[in-house]
């Protein structure tokens, strides 16, 4: 079953999504500021967002994105620029911060 842009965007709200600003717009993604992800073949703990491709495809690396704090699941945001994109096929895009 294909998902609508728009059910993405309320399941993205449901679970406590934050607003992203950035220089040209703004999107609404799953923010955790402390993802185990196996980078290099590392364990590392980084900053992620989880958007919908469609948010993030066009946004360059090191384009500085305003996370915006989280007071229903406690987590604060920060300014962090984009590391990488880790397109999952599905819609949905893992984008890799630092801060």
């Amino acid at each position: 079953m294909i998902e609508s842009d728009a059910t993405r965007l309320r399941k993205i709200k449901a679970v406590g999504g934050v607003l992203v600003s950035h220089n040209a717009g703004e999107f609404w993604a799953v923010f955790d500021r402390e993802s185990t992800l196996i980078i290099d073949g590392v364990e590392a703990r980084v900053p992620v967002l989880e958007a919908r491709s469609c948010d993030v495809v066009d946004l360059p690396k090191e384009t500085v994105l305003d996370v915006s704090d989280n007071p229903k699941l406690g987590v604060p945001g920060g300014q962090f620029r984009i590391k990488r994109h880790e397109p999952g096929g599905t819609g949905w895009t893992i984008v890799i911060l630092k801060r």
